[in-house]
This record gives C-alpha cells, structure tokens and sequence, in this order.
C-alpha cells in the first residue's frame, strides 16, 4: 500500500489514537506513582519497512533519590504495558 495513504489512516483513526491514549495514560500514570514531578508527550508516527506505527514520546523528571528509591518498582509498574497484555495489566 501506499505510505502516504497508511499515514493519513493512522492519525485519523479513532480507535488507533485511543488505544495509544491507553497505553500513554497507564506509562504516565506509572511514572507519575514513581516521583515524577512532570510528564511531557508527543505524538508521532515512525516508519518502518513494512508499517508505519504511532507513537508517543515521552519524557519525565524525576529526582536522582526518587529514581533510585523507584527503580524496580518503576519497572514491575510499567511492564508489562497494555500494548503487550492489554487492560487491566494485572489480575
């Protein structure tokens, strides 16, 4: 198919845009739980062989203490994400 034309499908996708809304909102959340006192995103699209795929940068600051008193439980938090098991991650 056409990139251009994946490209345009995939930001115009409701269901696309909401699932990595789900995904952004559960990593957010995570760090949030962890220390970090702000949390910026933004939406882009990488472009891969065979796909393109949405994404969502993320960034976060968190202090050097916090991140270390954080750290495996950052992780066991985060993973696996709902892009993996979906929702809810644990059971």
């Amino acid at each position: 198919g056409n990139r251009k034309e994946a490209v345009e499908y995939i930001l115009s996708s409701k269901k696309d845009r909401y699932e990595q809304d789900l995904v952004t909102q559960h990593i957010v959340s995570s760090l949030k739980q962890c220390g970090a006192r702000s949390v910026d995103g933004t939406h882009d699209i990488v472009h891969l062989p065979h796909l393109v795929h949405l994404r969502t940068k993320l960034s976060a600051s968190l202090t050097e203490r916090s991140l270390l008193d954080n750290a495996t439980r950052l992780l066991q938090a985060m993973n696996p994400t709902p892009a993996v098991c979906g929702l809810p991650t644990s059971v």
